[in-house]
């Protein structure tokens, strides 16, 4: 029997990218993947029916890039963008719990144009 692996990590790189893009070292770097995971894990639940197919994770110095890949965007964006803001501001208050400079989150939503695929 051969050995078991995911197939996504052989592929990393080639044709498929990381699911989270950022950069840190040390301590820095636990408290930022499990802060991604409370992220994507809140996302996934909050926005279950509009048919989130990936969440990627973008961190620069002083901000958080979130994009969403949906099929649903009009879902996400809600009447005149007030879920998105719903969504933006409860998010914000997940990140900056235990922070004592504020770090401001950008969402960007992304439509997939053929979801049965």
């Amino acid at each position: 029997m051969g050995q078991k692996i995911n197939p996504i990590c052989l592929r990393v790189g080639i044709n498929k990218n990381f699911e989270s893009i950022w950069f840190a070292s040390g301590k820095d770097y636990a408290n930022n993947f499990h802060e991604d995971l409370i992220i994507k894990k809140y996302l996934y639940n909050r926005l279950s029916s509009a048919m989130v197919s990936r969440i990627i994770v973008w961190r620069k110095t002083n901000s958080i890039s979130i994009d969403i890949h949906t099929a649903k965007p009009g879902q996400v964006i809600g009447r005149k963008g007030a879920e998105i803001e719903l969504i933006r501001n409860e998010v914000t208050m997940l990140v900056n719990k235990n922070r004592p400079a504020p770090i401001t989150i950008f969402i960007n939503i992304v439509e997939i144009k053929k979801p049965w695929l």
